[in-house]
């Protein structure tokens, strides 16, 4: 099924509404009313003690599939096994069409799991707990076969539902097989000595341009933390009111167009690289583009742009740029621009655990990863918490065996000094 076989959604529309922008507020644009089943739904999810970027996120990923109900014309009381099955095959088809898609079939397996899965909680709640839907969700005897239920597991697992997160392929069984999460490449993070030899080998590149670019990618993504995508849409406008008179700020705020999940998010940029930023454009880029003889009109504004073409680069570019830097190093498929941002979470989490230990503050997983997740433009800190686990477990380690050179140390010194005392002493006696 092509892209063009699918009509593009028009009838459903969502907006953020309360204090914190949690909670939803969806309209039929068709039918003319608000779907409060889903301002419920967030609410519910507000009461589960979701955080508020948690919540967008899972409304948003449940927006998907009340856009395919409503192009289908389907009710909710409509939702059989067949029904999820074509909701995941027209799902597939738009991300892998999607404009600028570099979505292997791995990681779109994975972003469509990610929504039948909020659909599997969303129909259970439905008819759990709003009594809107009758016998169609039930492991037997109903059109949604599915395990699914919030109650089995932990008291944490059930306020979060999240008790069946894959550890029952009965729950969701609907879901692609092959999604890469127990196989697949290796989520590789890059380390110090990584940054320095990429940076070293760009500059032997022939274009000065690309080695500057390529080096100031890098540096934004280990910095900064942004993805490929936040990094390839910022703009030249972006960086053009820098001033040196603010620099005794600590940040430069910006806000990049494109960021996962359609947020407008504000990242603070250390002035130092927002001023190396503003002075690739006004020197390098500049450079570039008049030795090619190409207008500002051709690069749309972008500070990115490509050697060949001079328009804005593809994000697939960029990937296939630092994929090819890695694989120099002889580092697995898995590196790549992300790398970066997981090298950035690992120094920031490592920062956050010694501040919490120098001030004797709660070092529990959970919350150094909250606190680094909003520091990142993360959405769920869940995710974050095996790398605070093994930080934790590192520093524990390494705080261990510093304690047992320092004892060594002290041991050692108490005996030369034993010794020393004991030398004192003969040469006394002697002297009488």
């Amino acid at each position: 099924m092509g892209s063009r076989d699918l009509p593009e959604p028009s009838r459903i529309q969502l907006t953020w509404t309360g204090e914190r922008n949690d909670v939803a507020m969806v309209y039929d644009l068709e039918e003319e009313r608000l779907l409060l089943e889903i301002t419920d739904y967030s609410l519910y999810l507000l009461d589960e003690e979701l955080n508020e970027k948690t919540i967008r996120n899972e409304v948003f990923r449940l927006k998907g599939f009340l856009d395919f109900l409503a192009r289908h014309r389907l009710s909710y009381q409509e939702v059989t096994d067949s029904v999820l099955v074509r909701f995941r095959t027209e799902e597939y088809q738009r991300v892998i069409d999607a404009k600028n898609s570099a979505a292997t079939v791995l990681t779109t397996n994975r972003t469509v799991n990610a929504k039948l899965i909020r659909v599997y909680k969303f129909l259970y709640w439905l008819e759990h707990e709003k009594k809107l839907i009758e016998r169609v969700i039930a492991p037997r005897n109903c059109p949604v076969k599915s395990t699914y239920n919030p109650s089995r597991g932990s008291e944490r697992s059930k306020r979060y539902g999240r008790s069946a997160m894959g550890s029952r392929s009965t729950d969701y069984p609907k879901l692609f097989k092959k999604d890469g999460k127990n196989g697949g490449h290796t989520q590789y993070e890059a380390t110090d000595d990584d940054v320095q030899k990429i940076a070293e080998n760009f500059l032997l590149q022939k274009s000065q341009h690309a080695a500057q670019r390529n080096i100031l990618m890098m540096d934004l993504a280990c910095e900064v933390s942004w993805r490929r995508g936040a990094i390839n849409s910022l703009t030249c406008d972006q960086f053009s009111g820098l001033d040196f008179l603010d620099a005794n700020h600590d940040d430069y705020i910006v806000i990049p167009p494109s960021q996962k999940f359609g947020y407008q998010r504000r990242f603070e940029v250390p002035f130092r690289l927002a001023f190396r930023v503003a002075e690739f454009i006004s020197i390098e880029r500049k450079k570039f583009l008049s030795e090619k003889g190409w207008s500002e009109a051709r690069t749309k504004n972008r500070i990115f742009v490509s050697e060949h073409r001079g328009e804005p680069l593809e994000d697939q570019s960029i990937s296939q740029i630092f994929g090819d830097a890695f694989k120099v190093l002889g580092h697995p498929r898995g590196a790549n621009i992300h790398s970066f941002r997981r090298k950035f979470a690992n120094d920031l989490i490592d920062q956050e655990i010694l501040h919490r230990l120098d001030l004797g503050l709660d070092t529990t997983e959970m919350s150094i990863a909250t606190t680094v997740a909003f520091k990142m433009g993360q959405s769920n800190p869940d995710s974050l918490k095996p790398y605070v686990n093994r930080r934790l477990s590192r520093m524990v380690k390494r705080q261990k065996k510093l304690k047992e050179n320092r004892l060594e140390t002290l041991e050692e010194e108490n005996r030369a000094l034993k010794e020393r005392i004991a030398l004192l002493e003969k040469d006394w006696i002697r002297s009488k």
